[in-house]
């Protein structure tokens, strides 16, 4: 992202963020189908060894293609405390909410869980704030609007990763399509997100970024209205269309969002707020699936279900629909509430010349 803000020509940034956005997509969608396939056909030992000429690729591509040294500041300290200290938290935090479904939202091992990650996130605040030369630089959140687009951001990072871990078991169990079917269904938003990349781009670099993310996050809602109102009636075709919308509907979001990020971020901390945002996107996707986890196995019905049963795949249908249904509600709650502060984000160059005037 940095590189793109530096390199690509302002005008051009949207369709930059585009094809970043795109390129991380196909990696999603090409990864998991050619790791099936090596398993298949070799052994999943080889999927590790694969591995090891893609890394050096990497590194050899890297190597030739990047600038080296330009656009860094000079005399600047990696903070590896405070890197820890996040790391820390952010594992505090992700074992707390995992502990929900092991001890129970009222066991004192989750309150004391709960009371640990309290105490990282206040550390690593304090700590940051205070150093020099921050590993997570705090102070970009002095700017409203780029604090509004990250949470935006974090939000439908949630939204997007946690429901994903769900739809498959949703679409065998409870719609009764087979697994092979439904592991390509799940694929269709990703496919649908890639191919209008193109397209998305385009319309940041022509259109206000703001309005663009409303129109992501509200169509990510009317989606997940969609499939709580008829989690149990959905057929095949209502059910890929809906997807498709979406894909669209992510892709219309993210990219957008991105240059709003970097667009409130200063020129001399681009690396910074690419950092934070990469920070709160992988956050996002860790805790989507626990939380998404949470929403199915503790919906009053289903959670009944698998105190009896012990196992939350193993319910009665009346009750697991109930359990996705809660999923699609908090991922529809959830997207609302990223319309709200996307709402709240505006894009610069239109506050600068309001100011001007």
């Amino acid at each position: 992202m940095v590189r793109i803000s530096n390199y690509v020509p302002e005008a051009w940034h949207g369709r930059g963020f585009a094809y970043l956005s795109g390129a991380a997509v196909l990696g999603v969608v090409l990864g998991p189908t050619l790791g099936v396939a090596i398993a298949g056909t070799l052994s999943w030992r080889w999927i590790f060894f694969a591995l090891v000429p893609v890394g050096i690729a990497i590194i050899a591509t890297g190597s030739f293609t990047l600038p080296a040294g330009e656009g860094t500041s000079k005399g600047r300290k990696f903070d590896l405390f405070g890197a820890c200290l996040f790391s820390c938290a952010t594992l505090a935090l992700v074992l707390a909410i995992s502990s929900v479904n092991v001890f129970g939202i009222t066991s004192l091992i989750t309150a004391g869980l709960a009371i640990f990650t309290f105490a990282f996130w206040t550390l690593a605040i304090v700590y940051e704030s205070a150093t020099e030369d921050p590993a997570f630089e705090i102070s970009l959140f002095r700017d409203r609007h780029f604090t509004h687009a990250n949470i935006s951001f974090f939000l439908m990072k949630l939204v997007i990763n946690g429901p994903v871990f769900l739809f498959p078991f949703y679409l065998n169990l409870v719609l009764g399509y087979s697994y092979a079917l439904s592991s390509i269904i799940v694929i269709v938003p990703a496919a649908v997100m890639l191919l209008a990349t193109p397209a998305v781009g385009l319309l940041t670099d022509r259109f206000s970024a703001r309005t663009l993310c409303i129109i992501g996050s509200s169509g990510s809602t009317a989606v997940y209205l969609f499939f709580a109102g008829f989690t149990l009636s959905i057929t095949l075709i209502p059910a890929i269309l809906a997807l498709i919308l979406l894909g669209l509907a992510r892709g219309v979001f993210l990219v957008p969002n991105t240059k709003l990020v970097m667009d409130h971020s200063p020129a001399d901390m681009k690396g910074a707020a690419s950092g934070v945002m990469k920070a709160l996107g992988n956050t996002g996707i860790i805790l989507g699936i626990g939380i998404f986890q949470i929403a199915f196995s503790e919906t009053l019905i289903a959670a009944e279900a698998v105190r009896q049963l012990h196992d939350p795949f193993s319910v009665p249908m009346p009750a697991l629909a109930g359990g996705f249904q809660a999923a699609f509600f908090l991922a529809a709650g959830l997207s609302l509430v990223a319309v709200f502060f996307a709402w709240h984000a505006r894009y610069a160059p239109e506050n600068t010349a309001r100011e001007e005037s």
